[in-house]
């Protein structure tokens, strides 16, 4: 018969207290201070996920003239050690007008071109390197007509 669940007492700083005892734990006071982090430019945020990266006013430029050479988004930002949404940032406040998304016209031509001669949107689409998606608008913006869902009978 175990009698000891039934007549101890549960509560939470009483069981706290002897699992501290019983691994030999420090005390609670004995417990050293957190240090504050701290660098070049001054304390860092307590619980920060990212670490503080402000680019110097060279560096924007920098940025400015990547973009405008023609560079990714997505290579500048890990270039410069930012996230993307910094580097539009950067070329908002530059007032730097930013490319459209998409496909460019020579691929769109070569997919409307591949779709014509009877080629499936995923076939397309994998011959390309491009998504499903891109391939379908990419013929879609060359002005064909999309043929309709299921098997073609054959020719």
């Amino acid at each position: 018969m175990v009698l000891r669940r039934s007549f101890s007492n549960h509560s939470k700083a009483l069981v706290a207290l002897i699992s501290r005892t019983l691994r030999g734990n420090r005390p609670l006071a004995a417990h050293r201070r957190p240090t504050v982090r701290a660098d070049v430019r001054g304390p860092v945020a307590e619980n920060s996920s990212q670490s503080q990266t402000r680019l110097s006013f060279p560096n924007r430029a920098e940025v400015v003239a990547d973009y405008e050479r023609g560079d990714a988004v997505k290579d500048i930002a890990a270039r410069y050690g930012i996230h993307r949404v910094r580097v539009t940032e950067i070329l908002g406040r530059a007032e730097v007008p930013t490319r459209r998304y998409g496909l460019p016209e020579q691929v769109r031509k070569e997919a409307a071109r591949l779709y014509t001669q009877g080629l499936g949107i995923r076939a397309v689409a994998d011959r390309l390197g491009i998504s499903y998606e891109g391939a379908r608008a990419g013929i879609v913006g060359c002005g064909s007509v999309l043929r309709p869902p299921g098997r073609q009978p054959k020719r």
